[in-house]
């Protein structure tokens, strides 16, 4: 409450804000920042009220139930506190070590992503320490949950490896720009995921550590594709000694496949036979979904508003879906009537009364649309600077839709760019923030923000 009322004071009577001119308060799910919101709101009322979309991705990482993992990595984590340790995973690798944070859980899966593709490296790193003794009892934790369950906890380490959308998400919701157009598509795809994890292929790198340990053997199940007849599945009927057709001149196991189609029969070697070997059945593989679903269910929830109130996301991912008819090449193909009725539930939109020239405009919009080339949605600078030149030369035949651009273009799908300001005053002036000058701060702030452009 007191944070709230101080807020205003500076917004009304220092930088002279006009009431109707906030158009949106972004928070994280904190019950004080919920009550502090619902104060401001209270005097700026046209203020829409959005939940951080990087924090509550962060907390469907949270929710993985990787327990092998989790024990492995509390006691690394520790370990690499220790900069000599950590400057020597960085020597072995050829690459700087991931770093952790407490507060990020996408830092923690980085590390692991790392771990995953320097396993070998990383069972190197723990037997050197062993030797020289260093960091003895937690190098004796990890080596005993990596010989206790060696195949678990590479597969967990692989599943987060199948995991890098969830990371990349929040990235992607964090950075400046128009992330607000894309982040409906970034979210519906991280509920596609969590739809598709029994599917094959969606984890491959799980499949891939499967098809690696597993035996073949009479009755082995594979999955082939050939020209012109597509997926075709057979079994293992019988091994042999023979030459080998891959290494002349050696001779080597031979396992002969027949195909359920048509019974045909054909001879592959090893190399041949372990990337077709079918494991979406396998016990351990539902595992690592059990183990990653309670994540994709809370997001979930989260979403559709099956939570406590104030964790509700549903609101804030309603303006996610209605932000994209601001993207021209999205409303060319996409946008109707009944979206453009929808606008209104954006608060500064239904508040300033858009919707009747919306609907009115609605027609010159997509004609204009239709001219559109398309952004590259893969890279978000980019796609900002498309969409801002399109509507900077398009916006004069559309008043009303481009009032509504430059509101939908102020929101942002995280709280993470005004957290950034707060980390930049720790690092520009550290302690000497609190005797410094409220100009010079301010000044050196935006110049630091905005890579010293001006204007």
């Amino acid at each position: 409450m007191q944070i709230a009322t101080h807020l205003t004071q500076l917004l009304l009577s220092r930088f002279l804000v006009n009431i109707q001119n906030l158009i949106n308060l972004d928070r994280d799910s904190a019950s004080s920042n919920a009550v502090a919101t619902r104060t401001l709101r209270s005097t700026f009322s046209a203020a829409d009220d959005m939940l951080c979309g990087s924090h509550t991705v962060c907390h469907l990482g949270d929710h993985f139930t990787l327990d092998k993992l989790e024990k492995f990595m509390a006691a690394w984590t520790r370990m690499m506190n220790q900069e000599h340790i950590k400057k020597r995973w960085a020597r072995l690798m050829g690459e700087p070590a991931k770093s952790f944070s407490e507060v990020r859980w996408w830092a923690l899966a980085e590390m692991e992503m790392q771990i995953a593709m320097k396993y070998t490296l990383m069972l190197q790193l723990l037997r050197e320490l062993r030797d020289a003794g260093i960091a003895p009892s937690l190098v004796a934790t990890m080596m005993e949950i990596e010989q206790s369950h060696p195949l678990e906890l590479k597969l967990q380490f692989a599943a987060m490896l199948d995991m890098r959308l969830v990371v990349s998400t929040t990235y992607d919701l964090e950075g400046d720009g128009l992330a607000i157009l894309l982040a409906y598509a970034k979210g519906e795809a991280l509920r596609a995921l969590g739809r598709n994890l029994n599917a094959a292929g969606t984890l491959a790198n799980v499949e891939a550590v499967l098809r690696n340990t597993t035996s073949i053997m009479t009755g082995s199940t594979i999955r082939k594709v050939f020209p012109g007849h597509g997926l075709c599945e057979g079994a293992v009927i019988s091994q042999d000694i023979a030459d080998s057709t891959l290494y002349p001149g050696q001779e080597r196991t031979v396992y002969t496949i027949k195909y359920h189609s048509d019974g045909a029969e054909e001879d592959l070697e090893e190399e041949e036979i372990r990337p077709l070997l079918v494991v979406q059945d396998r016990p351990e593989r539902a595992a690592i979904v059990n183990s990653l679903l309670p994540g994709f269910t809370y997001w979930e929830n989260r979403i559709t508003g099956n939570c406590y109130a104030n964790f509700n996301f549903e609101h804030t991912y309603l303006i996610w879906k209605l932000a994209q008819a601001f993207d021209p090449s999205w409303a060319a193909t996409s946008l109707t009537q009944a979206i453009v009725q929808e606008l209104s539930a954006i608060v500064p939109i239904g508040v300033h009364r858009l919707t009747p020239g919306l609907v009115r405009e609605l027609p010159a919009y997509l004609l204009a649309a239709t001219t559109c080339t398309g952004f590259d949605r893969g890279d978000i600078p980019a796609f900002t600077a498309g969409v801002l030149a399109w509507w900077k030369m398009n916006h004069p035949q559309f008043p009303t839709w481009a009032l509504a651009a430059r509101i939908v273009f102020a929101l942002l799908p995280s709280s993470a760019p005004c957290e950034r300001v707060f980390s930049l005053v720790e690092s520009m002036f550290g302690h000497d923030q609190l005797s410094s000058l409220a100009d010079m701060l301010q000044g050196s702030v935006m110049l630091r923000y905005n890579d010293r452009v001006v204007g």
